[in-house]
């Protein structure tokens, strides 16, 4: 359907806008104003109206119609007229036949007259009353700039009429000069005070976003759970064979475990690299940029001297919110100790007793596996193991497969690993 914005309403400019949707892609706008020559009326005119009733590009048309006509004088365009049927008013929401008559004064646009065919009088002054409330002076309806106004009537035709003028004080009654003068005076104070308050909330808003927030200090449930989210990134940095060995792997290898051992320091900071959106008065430049994280870590401890650790698992904190503006800020994340070991043993278990018979974990693992596998039935075990601290919290996972009996070649398939005797060998006691 068609949608044309009803140009009865007043701006600074006259402006006929054609939104059109579902069988139209397009939308076009062209600005009319008074004292405009009437020739470029008429091809503004012609125009749109070419453009309304074009068919779309699979032959659909819009169901409204819209038709156009000029009238001349001495050789001067005196008058253009467009009328449009059937027309969905976004305004008023329903579906009106209305036409506007752009009238010329010596060849230069002198007024606008709209006139409807079935909205009544009384429907129109309760649509502009909604919409004006403060800019209305006795039957005037005045635009936000007070350059412009609207006078409602019904027509010696019978038709309910919008005529839109300049505002001219010369030509309007004493009581309505009066009354628009206390309205402009009210309204200048109110702007000045906006002006104002406007200005003192910018210089406060750049003020608190000059600086960067400490995201522990300022929003602690937001720091706890960038540190959820910073130890979530940890173990996904294991979870990738390419960085870290997997369960198969050690089946090629003489020793059946790889431990990760290391100590950080590591900041994190937002830095807002976004402009503003600039409005040049005849264009807007849209703002652009983004935000980028910046992390700066030191080694305390251990072997990653590159911070491959730490790189890979890079995080973006949060912003937040200091009296309703939006902040950049920083987590510093001190001692952040990461232990993280993955390797194969074989266990023989009786009675809740756990005995690590080939590939023995390190010394101060050995407890709390045996103690996640104690429960298990007696007999031989093939075990995977991960056990991870980090950031004060241990974690430990453990898989088992019992193994059948000595001396045959073993298949375990936990996981997807194929064991064979060939290559892991379990002994005896």
């Amino acid at each position: 359907m068609v949608h044309l914005k009803n140009t009865a309403i007043m701006k600074n400019t006259v402006t006929t806008v054609i939104f059109l949707s579902l069988f139209w892609n397009y939308s076009r706008a062209q600005t009319i104003h008074i004292g405009q020559d009437g020739e470029q009326i008429k091809q503004i005119i012609e125009l749109t109206t070419r453009s309304h009733n074009r068919p779309d590009s699979y032959g659909n048309r819009a169901s409204s119609r819209a038709v156009w006509d000029v009238r001349y004088q001495d050789g001067q365009v005196s008058e253009v007229i467009q009328c449009f049927y059937n027309q969905y008013l976004v305004d008023f929401q329903i579906i009106a036949d209305f036409c506007k008559y752009y009238v010329m004064n010596n060849g230069k646009l002198s007024y606008v007259l709209t006139q409807y065919e079935n909205v009544s009088l009384s429907d129109l002054r309760k649509h502009f009353n909604n919409s004006y409330k403060e800019r209305k002076v006795e039957d005037y309806y005045f635009s936000e700039d007070f350059r412009h106004y609207s006078k409602l009537y019904l027509h010696q035709n019978g038709l309910a009429t919008v005529e839109w003028r300049i505002n001219n004080p010369l030509n309007l009654p004493s009581s309505v000069k009066e009354n628009l003068e206390r309205k402009t005076k009210a309204l200048e104070q109110e702007q000045r005070r906006y002006e104002e308050a406007e200005k003192l909330r910018l210089i406060k808003e750049n003020e608190i976003k000059s600086k960067i927030y400490d995201l522990q200090e300022y929003s602690p449930n937001q720091y706890k759970q960038t540190l959820l989210t910073q130890k979530g990134a940890i173990l996904n940095f294991f979870k990738n064979t390419n960085n870290f060995p997997s369960y198969e792997s050690f089946l090629k290898e003489k020793i059946k475990y790889k431990r990760f051992t290391n100590v950080y320091n590591v900041n994190y900071r937002l830095i807002d690299n976004r402009t503003e959106s600039q409005n040049y008065g005849s264009a807007i430049v849209l703002g652009s940029g983004s935000i980028k994280s910046e992390m700066n870590a030191t080694l305390v401890s251990g072997t990653d001297k590159d911070l491959r650790l730490l790189r890979s698992a890079s995080i973006m904190i949060p912003r937040i919110y200091i009296e309703g503006v939006e902040v950049m800020t920083e987590a510093t994340i001190n001692n952040l100790k990461v232990d993280f070991t993955r390797g194969l043993t074989e266990v023989k278990i009786n009675n809740g007793d756990v005995k690590f018979k080939k590939y023995s974990p390190e010394e101060d693992l050995q407890s709390v596996i045996a103690n996640k596998i104690k429960e298990e039935s007696n007999g031989r075990f093939l075990v995977k193991y991960e056990v991870s601290e980090i950031m004060g919290e241990r974690e430990v996972k453990v898989e088992t497969e019992k193994i059948a009996r000595k001396g045959i070649k073993v298949l375990n398939t936990v996981g997807g690993i194929a064991v064979l005797g060939a290559l892991l060998y379990f002994g005896s006691n």
